[in-house]
């Protein structure tokens, strides 16, 4: 008597509540591609950051502004360059240490020392965890210090030579030729 009213219960909480569906495991492929597509996402995002960072750094070092007087908060410069060239060198940090992670299983675990191999991948991960704050701490604060200091010193831009110094305007501002 007591199996009927556990099979009525089942079949109810069945009906309510249905299980789902049992999951397979992935096979080894799916895994591995999956797998190496984290990998490239990782790369592609590392690469990303380090030439948005060297191309602003190089920019600004290239091209600096014509000021008609000393800049103000010329600080702020500086603060964007060391942040930008810090997020430069802990990107490149931080590929090294994506490398040195992979070739731990080689160095430990194909050698029978797999918890040597655990103890150092930790290691590297914290590093590396670091290196990724670090990177991105190091980009926002060389865009803020690079913005900082054009906001500053953007009413101090000289005009360019011949520009509004009564000289005939730019093309796009003459008026058209009236035809006769």
């Amino acid at each position: 008597m007591s199996a009927q009213p556990k099979g009525l219960l089942d079949a109810v909480l069945d009906q309510l509540f249905p299980r789902p569906p049992a999951i397979e495991r992935p096979s080894e492929s799916f895994l591995q591609k999956d797998i190496d597509r984290a990998v490239d996402y990782r790369k592609e995002y590392y690469k990303y950051v380090i030439g948005i960072a060297t191309a602003l750094l190089a920019f600004t070092l290239s091209f600096p502004p014509q000021l008609s007087r000393p800049p103000q908060a010329e600080w702020l410069v500086f603060v964007g360059w060391g942040g930008l060239g810090s997020a430069v060198l802990a990107g490149v940090r931080t590929h090294m240490l994506w490398a040195k992670f992979f070739i731990s299983w080689r160095d430990y675990d194909n050698h029978g020392r797999a918890d040597h191999g655990r103890r150092r991948r930790r290691y590297i991960t914290r590093e590396r965890r670091f290196m990724d704050v670090a990177q991105i701490v190091g980009l926002g604060a060389g865009v803020v210090g690079v913005v900082l200091f054009t906001a500053v010193n953007l009413h101090n831009i000289a005009p360019k030579a011949g520009a509004g110094e009564g000289g005939p305007p730019p093309p796009a501002a003459q008026a058209p030729a009236r035809r006769t």
